[in-house]
């Protein structure tokens, strides 16, 4: 943590700086004799603990405390008093005050103190942002981090051990500029139409996806229809244009298996580039696809660096329209797809 000190009695003030720094890993950043050195100290840089006395010349503790707490500064506080100054210290509760310190300090207390402090912030940070911002980095985040976000899942966010839960994922950067308002337009109207379940939806944008988590209660029986209404407003319509989503979902019933289920989404959307299907993407639809052997188009290659060296605006769209084609009607691999489209953006890019 780092801390600020604030207290008019040098010695007490030096002497815990000292036994903080000499006994933890924590950062006394600055030290003030009076409140208002302790308030500019504490603006400037922002840290996350103040101790500070009560009765101090300018400005007290307290008045410093209410300063901040007006001024919604997010910095955690703990009051040093006497015994006689206790009720006056209790009056700081109003403006979130975590703790008192009685005079005269134990090492105990203070290392005590500390350790409730520095376990209260880091719950804070592990907790801090809506549920749809702690599903995002279970999806996404680190393996280690996996078993606290589940925690948070179910204690902080009120999603149950057991439910019957479906996890939508989308991509779509196939489809027009307008789909993303529309969706977002229809998630919220089935949010309206189906009350009971527990709605939350996020989009990766550099993913250009879609993930969406429902969970409603066992013996919820509309749960088929929330399927329906689903491709119905998210799907239905698009199915007939050449620019058009892809949708895939899975239902699962334990929260520990969330995890488990998007990387298994994340594995279908990655077909996304060879799935010229209706409807929803399934792992059946991937298992029935049988790759032809990729051969590099040589030729349209040369075509296309050809054309960027001689400055020729039709003969490159040409070149580009038949890789397109080429790549469109292979019937290849969509991994040897993405490699042939970075090889061609290289070759071009190395050309100029």
């Amino acid at each position: 943590m780092r801390i600020i000190i604030v207290e008019d009695e040098i010695k007490i003030r030096e002497g815990m700086g000292k036994l903080i720094e000499s006994l933890t890993d924590h950062i006394v950043l600055g030290e003030a004799s009076d409140g208002e050195e302790g308030l500019d100290l504490v603006l400037r840089f922002k840290p996350d603990l103040v101790i500070t006395d009560i009765r101090m010349p300018k400005m007290d503790g307290l008045e410093m405390i209410r300063r901040l707490y007006e001024q919604k500064i997010p910095v955690h506080a703990v009051i040093l008093s006497g015994y006689s100054e206790f009720e006056y210290a209790k009056k700081a509760i109003q403006y979130g005050v975590d703790d008192y310190l009685l005079k005269p300090l134990a090492v105990d207390d203070v290392q005590d103190m500390l350790e409730k402090i520095e376990e209260k912030i880091k719950k804070e940070q592990l907790t801090k942002g809506s549920p749809e911002v702690h599903l995002r980095n279970l999806i996404f985040g680190e393996e280690q981090e996996e078993e606290k976000q589940y925690d948070i899942l179910e204690k902080v966010c009120g999603l149950a051990e057991q439910a019957q839960y479906i996890l939508f994922a989308g991509y779509i950067g196939s489809a027009p500029a307008s789909y993303r308002e529309q969706a977002e337009k229809a998630l919220e109207e089935l949010k309206e139409k189906y009350r009971e379940i527990k709605w939350y939806a996020f989009y990766m944008e550099n993913l250009q996806e879609f993930y969406i988590l429902a969970c409603a209660e066992w013996g919820f029986e509309r749960i088929s229809d929330l399927e329906k209404s689903f491709y119905n407003r998210l799907i239905f319509h698009w199915q007939d244009k050449e620019e058009r989503p892809i949708w895939t979902r899975q239902a699962f019933q334990s929260l520990r298996d969330l995890k488990k289920t998007a990387q298994n989404l994340n594995d279908l959307i990655s077909f996304s580039l060879i799935w010229n299907q209706k409807g929803w993407l399934t792992r059946e639809d991937v298992n029935a696809y049988h790759p032809a052997p990729f051969l590099p188009p040589a030729e349209i290659y040369t075509r296309i660096r050809n054309a960027v060296c001689q400055g020729n605006p039709e003969k490159e769209k040409e070149g580009a329209e038949e890789f397109l084609r080429y790549m469109k009607d292979g019937h290849f691999d969509a991994d040897d797809i993405r490699r042939a489209f970075v090889k061609n953006y290289y070759m071009i890019g190395d050309t100029l």
